[in-house]
């Protein structure tokens, strides 16, 4: 895409090689039009781009994940036994398209909410539904829902989600 300004120069530079007064209008036309083109295709890229963003901002509200973790961001430098190549597949995400379930097992403190987290960010960002939920919370949120006749509509509700989070 060009510039305004530079749109402007190229009709400028155009504009006096017309021979005639006829041909000069037509081509002051096609460049008028183009450049009416070009505005009317950057507003609409601007207006993609925004609902894109919005979109991404509600589905990572809606996931609701613990920490701001993004997949970009592994220190590889950390000892945590993970296997990059492992780890190249799972940011692919072959394995929520088949249905698969992930368990992330280690030691206290080497990162298992973050690698998490990071994988639901990169889900969230490929236009997926994800959803994290800390256990002890979500069974206080079944029980009271069991009480309060919301247990249904709960269970349906975690159903749907494509990646949920259990940590």
């Amino acid at each position: 895409m060009r510039s305004s300004a530079s749109s402007r120069d190229t009709v400028g530079r155009l504009q006096p090689e017309a021979t005639s007064r006829k041909s000069g209008r037509r081509l002051t036309h096609r460049i008028a039009r183009r450049a009416t083109e070009e505005r009317i295709g950057l507003l609409v890229d601007r207006e993609a781009a925004e609902r894109d963003t919005k979109r991404l901002t509600a589905r990572l509200k809606f996931a609701a994940l613990r920490q701001n973790a993004c997949i970009e961001d592994v220190d590889w430098r950390t000892p945590r036994g993970i296997d990059r190549a492992v780890f190249a597949r799972l940011i692919a995400g072959e394995w929520i398209e088949r249905a698969e379930n992930l368990l992330i097992t280690g030691a206290a403190g080497l990162g298992k909410s973050w690698i998490a987290c990071a994988l639901g960010h990169k889900a969230c960002r490929d236009n997926r539904s994800v959803l994290y939920h800390r256990v002890p919370r979500l069974f206080e949120a079944l029980a009271l829902a069991r009480g309060d006749g919301r247990y249904g509509r709960l269970l349906k509700a975690l159903g749907r989600v494509q990646v949920l989070i259990l940590d």
